[in-house]
């Protein structure tokens, strides 16, 4: 039988409206249940609360950047993927990948999230 579980995104970013624009770009991908939370402290703390399958994440945010909850999930939750999701044109995939990230995704270009996402999943 077919595992109806839903698969668990915690959605991390200060600004709310990106909660539900991630929502609305995901929500045809799979069962899915969405957490949020508004820091990379608040994150950390719903993980430690929660089962999550995956995390997409923003990096600049107040009380724990995404870099500082990269490092924190790739230390502690190795097995969960995290796709940083910023509007930051200064960062590389590549990069993230090094520090322990799954994928990057421009803000500005979230079409391309969900074959991201997919893959992942």
């Amino acid at each position: 039988m077919k595992n109806l579980t839903p698969k668990v995104v915690l959605i991390v970013d200060d600004e709310e409206n990106f909660h539900e624009l991630y929502t609305y770009h995901l929500e045809g991908a799979y069962s899915l249940k969405f957490l949020y939370a508004q820091s990379g402290l608040e994150a950390y703390d719903v993980m430690a609360k929660e089962k999550i399958d995956i995390v997409i994440s923003d990096i600049n945010m107040p009380n724990g950047s995404g870099l500082w909850l990269l490092d924190k999930i790739s230390k502690e939750y190795s097995n969960v993927p995290v796709i940083i999701a910023s509007s930051n044109t200064d960062l590389h995939e590549h990069e993230l990948i090094k520090l322990g990230a799954s994928a990057f995704v421009p803000k500005l270009e979230l079409s391309s999230l969900v074959p991201k996402f997919l893959c992942l999943i």
